[in-house]
């Protein structure tokens, strides 16, 4: 596997299709603009699907996509509850602390119909989670791991990840319609923090893509559900962030050693 070849033509390819509606100036969610945002977005699972298969691992690609079989049953709920409880508590502190406390009620899903707001739960799915992490997860992690310790590797594909985002910010419109362009000292230091918790789901599932896929669901829509403050998001952070150095530090080695061969 090769993780070079993946993130040159997974970000290039994505970087050339953005550059039209940033270097327009074109509002991103009108035609034509947002056909180069889901072309862009498809760069990613393209260049895993088309890696994999000249690889020879293309079966195992789409079995670890697809088989639910490979999650344990403790780990569908890490998978599924563990960010929005973590929202949950944030919201919970940021209100213990004297600040905005209706954080739920505030979020624009919230009023949406049952029908709405599984359709918006849809286009969470295939906009980010799904065809994202055919490539992050499915692709790039174990060919990193097949090469780096698992630190090493979570750290190379969270910067390369963050680095894929980074034209997001300059697309007029785009994240207006998520209800604001996060800060973007947060948002990338949230990339790194929360690309552990992936590569710790990828370790305790025997690599499965379906857990990746749903966990990013989980942190999208949960995110969008419950609309935090800025005080929030740095407390959700830094809880993140503590986890994450509980984690390492309670089997250090499953992330220091480095692959046999």
């Amino acid at each position: 596997m090769k993780p070079r070849a993946f993130f040159l033509l997974a970000i290039g390819a994505t970087w050339l299709a953005w550059l039209w509606p940033v270097a327009f100036g074109w509002t991103i969610w009108e035609s034509p603009a947002v056909w180069f945002l889901y072309a862009g977005g498809a760069c990613v699972p393209v260049a895993a699907l088309l890696l994999a298969w000249k690889e020879g691992q293309l079966p195992s690609l789409l079995e670890r996509l697809f088989d639910p079989r490979l999650i344990p049953a403790r780990w569908w709920l890490v998978t599924l509850l563990l960010m929005p409880m973590t929202n949950l508590i944030s919201g919970t502190l940021v209100a213990m602390l004297g600040g905005e406390n209706n954080a739920l009620l505030a979020s624009s899903p919230v009023q949406m119909s049952f029908a709405q707001l599984l359709g918006f739960a849809a286009f969470i799915l295939l906009l980010g989670p799904l065809p994202e992490e055919i490539g992050w997860r499915g692709y790039a992690l174990p060919a990193l791991l097949n090469r780096h310790t698992a630190l090493s590797a979570t750290l190379v594909l969270g910067a390369m990840w963050g680095l894929w985002h980074v034209p997001l910010f300059f697309m007029p419109g785009y994240y207006e319609a998520f209800g604001g362009a996060p800060d973007p000292a947060l948002f990338f230091g949230n990339i790194l923090i929360i690309s552990f918790f992936y590569t710790w789901l990828f370790l305790h599932t025997k690599g499965s893509i379906l857990a990746a896929v749903l966990f990013h669901f989980s942190v999208n829509f949960s995110g969008e559900l419950i609309a935090l403050p800025d005080q929030g998001e740095w407390i959700k952070t830094t809880i993140l962030a503590c986890a994450v150095i509980a984690i390492v530090a309670y089997r250090p080695d499953a992330w220091t050693s480095k692959p046999a061969g």
